[in-house]
């Protein structure tokens, strides 16, 4: 089916260099429907990208081009090999009446056929994200306003009377707060860059201000930590005031082919099978922010979600989801410490990936056998979010499990990391592109870097089980030992001396456990 897809399209000269704006048909890993897909492509500047979304810094492959995919409120990182020429007539893969975007597909073909600029792209872009947020991946199309000297989207431009745009209305220099305390106005605040070198002043957690991390590029966090989860900020889909038309294109938002549902209304969500079941309530405005819910939900006018693909997950396992969906976050949550702590004055801990430092721990953790569940309870709740399609959900735990490493001393944090590990590579052996194994997923990278850095910690304390690991996932071994030798030629003192290195776990130098956490 894929390869039957690319026969009619013409690739682009890799050689040829891309200038952003330019528009492609390109081939991608679409998540939403578990395979690969073709979808209009239009090159993009990195600062455009979500944070969650961009690549870490060893992330393979190398070389290749930030693409917006308009309609989808989507992006990817792809090789030249993946772009496709547009032609006049669409492919007939993506014009199918069969296809339920096909209409949208069409919009979008004609308006990349009319010759518009980069400008209009990028417009087109921030305002999706406004419109939906960035968990929307529903098909529909958000289009700019139209300025007095402008021509319809559908109409070639005129090179002679295009319309100027200040440069304090380019999409690279908004700004704006953290993601949680915006989630239901469905603005991505948090995520839009400046384009320039200055740190945000959002409320997000900041990385620091120092070199970049060897191994992973610091990102803004998927959450506010001091946000109120209750706060509300406006409803998720805005009526637009002049600024940009929303309008919905294709069947699948289609009145005829698609129930309506208000942002209020209520749907019981049926999980889990025998003892670990449950019925939860979730409004159509939450249900939206998740791909596959809203897959469950499709063409069925009824109030609830009954569907066998919610059977073998255990009620318990989806309450962290629940609990996002509703709020943003979900227990234990984030703590900000940073007021407290003076981050210049410590020492960098080894296996902090996100040089967070101590300035975040978890609230309501007092003892070091919780921890370990939670540790692996973070990463259920990782491969259960990719399950879902909720990204930031997924940098969410990853995240947590971060800040539990950094958050409390001792060695015993690493047998529950190494069962993560196990568990998520594991689930992920049947498909490369999927899950724990694929070089684009965070955890996966993540754990290169963590285990690279940490390796003298696990030969210390739990040699047997790391060799466990490594020998079941050959990939990882060859991808930790080949950064593990990066480090060694960028740095080879900081890994000389062992007991410093023992030492560095010594919980003297956690100055946020609390009195009854153990070892």
């Amino acid at each position: 089916m894929a390869r039957r897809m690319l026969k009619e399209l013409k690739p682009i000269d890799p050689s040829r260099d891309l200038q952003p704006g330019e528009s492609f048909i390109v081939y991608y890993k679409n998540t939403g429907i578990g395979r690969k897909d073709l979808w209009l492509g239009i090159i993009c500047l990195e600062s455009m990208v979500p944070a969650m979304l961009r690549r870490f810094a060893n992330a393979r492959p190398k070389v290749g081009e930030w693409v917006y995919l308009p309609g989808k409120n989507n992006y990817q990182w792809l090789e030249k090999t993946n772009l496709y020429h547009v032609e006049a007539r669409p492919p007939s893969s993506l014009s199918s009446p069969l296809r339920p975007d096909s209409k949208l597909f069409l919009t979008l073909h004609k308006i990349a056929k009319s010759g518009k600029d980069a400008e209009f792209w990028f417009e087109m872009a921030a305002e999706e994200r406004k419109a939906k947020g960035i968990l929307d991946r529903k098909p529909s199309l958000v289009l700019p306003t139209k300025k007095p000297a402008e021509k319809d989207p559908m109409t070639p431009k005129s090179d002679s009377h295009g319309s100027s745009k200040t440069t304090d209305q380019h999409p690279q220099t908004k700004e704006a707060g953290g993601f949680l305390a915006q989630k239901r106005s469905g603005v991505d605040q948090g995520y839009v860059d400046t384009g320039t070198k200055s740190p945000s002043t959002g409320t997000t957690p900041k990385t620091s201000d120092r070199a970049t991390p060897d191994d992973i590029e610091p990102e803004r966090p998927p959450v506010s930590v001091d946000a109120s989860p209750n706060s509300e900020s406006g409803s998720r889909n805005p009526t637009p005031k002049g600024k940009y038309v929303y309008r919905s294109v294709g069947t699948q938002t289609d009145p005829e082919s698609l129930p309506r549902h208000s942002p209020d209304d209520v749907f019981d969500i049926y999980v889990g099978s025998g003892a670990d079941h449950g019925i939860f309530q979730l409004s159509f405005k939450s249900i939206e922010k998740c791909p596959l819910l809203i897959a469950y939900l499709k063409d069925k006018d009824v109030p609830y979600i009954f569907h066998p693909g919610l059977y073998g997950l255990p009620a318990s396992e989806f309450e962290p989801i629940y609990s996002f969906l509703v709020t943003g976050e979900f227990d234990p949550k984030l703590v900000d410490r940073s007021k407290s702590v003076n981050s210049e004055e410590r020492p960098r801990i080894l296996g902090d990936q996100f040089r967070f430092g101590h300035k975040y721990s978890l609230a309501d953790i007092d003892s070091s056998e919780e921890l370990d569940k939670q540790i692996l309870r973070f990463g259920r709740i990782y491969m259960n979010a990719g399950v879902f399609g909720l990204d930031i959900l997924q940098g969410l735990a990853l995240w947590k499990i971060q800040i539990a490493w950094n958050s409390f001393a001792g060695l015993h944090h690493l047998v529950p990391i190494l069962e993560v590990a196990q568990m998520t590579t594991g689930k992920a052996n049947g498909d490369p592109e999927v899950g724990a194994n694929s070089s684009r997923d965070p955890l996966y990278n993540w754990m290169i870097g963590f285990f690279a850095d940490t390796m003298d910690l696990f030969f210390h304390s739990c040699p047997h089980q790391f060799w466990e690991v490594m020998g079941s996932n050959h990939e990882l071994q060859e991808s930790v030992m080949r950064r593990r030798a990066e480090k060694l030629a960028k740095d080879p003192s900081r890994y000389l001396n062992l007991e410093e290195i023992i030492a560095s776990r010594d919980s003297s130098r956690f100055p946020h456990q609390s009195g009854q956490m153990e070892g």
